[in-house]
C-alpha cells in the first residue's frame, strides 16, 4: 500500500500498488495508469511526501479518520487469518 500525502493538510491517498525494491535502496511504483498521470503521481510531486507499507504475509487492518471518532470494544470483531 503507498500513501501520499494529501493537498491543503487533507488525509492521505492510500492506493495498492505494485513496486519493485532494488539492492541499492531505489524503489520503482508500477501506477496501473496506462500512460495518464495517477493523482498520486501529482500529489506525491507537490507534497514529496509519502509512506510504503509492506504486508509481511498479512494483511494489514488500518483506518485513517478526520473529525470526531470513538471507538468501543465491542465494535471490535474477531477475524480470521487470511492464507
Amino acid at each position: 500500500m503507498l500513501s501520499v500525502a494529501g493537498d491543503d493538510d487533507w488525509l492521505p491517498l492510500t492506493v495498492p500498488v505494485w513496486y519493485a525494491d532494488q539492492p541499492s535502496g531505489n524503489i520503482t511504483f508500477f501506477t496501473g495508469t496506462q500512460g495518464r498521470t495517477a493523482r498520486k503521481t501529482g500529489l506525491l510531486e507537490r507534497t514529496g511526501k509519502a509512506q510504503l507499507l509492506r504486508a509481511a504475509g498479512r494483511v494489514p487492518v488500518r483506518t485513517s479518520t478526520r473529525g470526531l471518532t470513538s471507538l468501543k470494544a465491542n465494535d471490535i470483531k474477531p477475524r480470521a487469518p487470511v492464507s
